[in-house]
């Protein structure tokens, strides 16, 4: 299957585009959720260079949304179709190449550094692994 990746110049428009699809697993995608709010309303909050705002798109679909701080590590939000990952991983690298790593809902990290490792030749190593809870 063959993945749109869409970079996105605001966080106003990534939170717009994204939003819907981010809420429906609230709880999974809270970090990408709070940071592209902060981005909103202070865009120079993480820093001076550009964050990284991008979806991936199956057809009209959103099928999964990633965002980056430089220098900090990518933020990626649970998936629709996980195969989405490689192509976010690409743009990623077309992005900015010394990026300082990636965390979010499982398995997409890690399909993420398995990609990164096979497009870059980095190695990787699984540094914490954090878990969600949702009280209901």
């Amino acid at each position: 299957m063959t993945f749109n990746i869409r970079r996105l110049s605001s966080a106003s428009e990534f939170s717009s585009v994204a939003g819907p699809f981010l809420m429906r697993n609230e709880a999974h995608n809270g970090l990408i959720l709070g940071l592209a709010a902060t981005l909103e309303v202070a865009p120079r909050f993480y820093g001076d260079e550009e964050p990284y705002l991008a979806l991936a798109f199956d057809g009209a679909d959103v099928a999964g949304a990633a965002l980056m701080t430089p220098p900090r590590a990518v933020v990626l939000s649970l998936f629709a179709d996980n195969s989405a990952v490689e192509a976010l991983a690409e743009d990623v690298l077309a992005f900015r190449r010394t990026t300082a790593g990636v965390t979010g809902p499982l398995p997409g990290p890690l399909q993420f550094a398995e990609a990164w490792q096979r497009l870059t030749g980095d190695a990787f190593v699984v540094q914490i692994a954090e878990r969600c809870y949702k009280l209901e």
